[in-house]
């Protein structure tokens, strides 16, 4: 091949520069859906990205990885002037943060994964939240996780207009989550996952955190019902989330029904699922909602709350509540066990699961990416982009002052 032909085939890759500061910062549902769309964006050959690594990165093949320094949670405007160097050096049309930091020139494009500090009321004085404010007014496209995402992102910033948000549904990894039916039987679970319960007895579940600020995880909705019913014949296993189970959830019920915190790999949480009476989920906040999709894929019947994201993911397949009465949750306990009720949750949340892939995510990803490299060259956003720099600076000085006085 010639160097012109070479240089013409090199013009048609987009090159999209990744910063990997979530990797950093947790082993988390985030993490999964970048290590994810970096595989799958790593087998596009008219893409080619870099990825930031600030510490836990993976290593995937087809993906360049760059050390960098990690983050700290001060000098973030000095940040984004050396994302921006990293920007020039590796020629990136597009930048893309897997949690809020931005270059000051290179176009952004925002995974927006939920509005809950928003809906939530956080404290939105802390820097992390600040930064976030600041990576949305730069970001010149959006791939919202949800519907429901996406409205909030709207309801918070209602300057964004329609055609700068895409919604890329996030997809479940075939690998660790299947039916029983593809193995003939249910696998049993491992004595030494379990070893405080007795292995003939129903257990249910709840994956990922169960309190967080204002107990949006509703949780606490669960275990009251529990402690209303006259009699619990299932156990109860808790998977990740806090480090331990809240005494107040669990006291009075020793008597009645184990309940037991694992940590789990994704193999062995399929398998949990796939032996599971029920995913129990009543948040009543999600930006997707993972485990409700995770739970479906393996023949799994879900208890969720209609609320925000999570009717988006479950369709007609979850026993629904409202996520704000206890005799609901115990009416849904008791008919999670019907198995006219079971199968009917099980084969509805097969046929659900099988709409969700990250391959098409990818696609969108991608879609929105190209849609952000358009903007680099247009008038309008040059001029955006001097005004930001020139704030940035101003933020940079301050930041340099207020660390020196410390």
């Amino acid at each position: 091949m010639s160097t012109k032909n070479y240089q013409q085939v090199r013009s048609t890759v987009m090159k999209i520069l990744v910063d990997g500061i979530f990797f950093q910062l947790a082993q988390s549902g985030i993490s999964r859906v970048w290590s994810t769309l970096l595989t799958k964006l790593a087998n596009k050959s008219d893409i080619e990205v870099v990825c930031l690594d600030r510490g836990g990165a993976p290593i995937i093949e087809g993906i360049r990885l760059i050390p960098f320094p990690s983050y700290t949670f001060s000098a973030t405007a000095a940040e984004s002037f050396l994302l921006q160097d990293i920007c020039n050096q590796v020629g990136a049309d597009v930048f893309a943060s897997t949690y809020y930091t931005s270059p000051v020139e290179t176009p952004s494009l925002m995974v927006v994964y939920d509005m809950i500090p928003e809906v939530m009321e956080f404290d939105l004085k802390h820097r992390i939240w600040m930064e976030k404010q600041v990576s949305i007014v730069h970001a010149r496209q959006f791939v919202c996780i949800s519907n429901s995402t996406a409205s909030d992102l709207q309801r918070f910033y209602p300057t964004i207009d329609n055609n700068q948000i895409h919604i890329g549904y996030c997809g479940y990894d075939p690998e660790h989550f299947f039916p029983a039916s593809q193995r003939g039987r249910s696998e049993a679970v491992s004595s030494k996952l379990l070893p405080s319960r007795n292995a003939d007895r129903p257990y249910v579940l709840l994956v990922g955190s169960r309190e967080q600020h204002k107990s949006y995880k509703n949780c606490r909705l669960f275990f009251s019902a529990l402690k209303q019913m006259p009699v619990i014949d299932f156990d109860v296993i808790c998977v990740g989330g806090e480090p331990d189970i809240q005494p107040d959830f669990v006291n009075g019920l020793s008597k009645m029904c184990s309940v037991d915190l694992l940590r789990v790999s994704d193999a062995e949480l399929g398998a949990l699922y796939r032996g599971a009476a029920a995913l129990v989920y009543p948040s009543l906040y999600e930006g997707f909602g993972m485990p409700v999709l995770e739970a479906m894929a393996c023949g799994c019947p879900v208890i969720t709350s209609d609320q925000s994201s999570l009717p988006e993911v479950g369709g007609n397949a979850p026993i629904y509540i409202s996520g704000r009465d206890v005799r609901e949750m115990i009416q849904a306990l008791n008919s999670v066990r019907v198995q006219e009720v079971r199968s009917t949750a099980i084969i509805k949340g097969l046929d659900q699961a099988r709409k969700f892939s990250w391959d098409n995510f990818a696609d969108i990803f991608i879609h929105a990416a190209k849609q952000t490299q358009k903007m680099s060259h247009k008038k309008e956003y040059i001029d955006f982009t001097k005004k930001y720099s020139q704030i940035r600076r101003i933020q940079k000085e301050v930041d340099v002052d207020v660390y020196v006085d410390m």
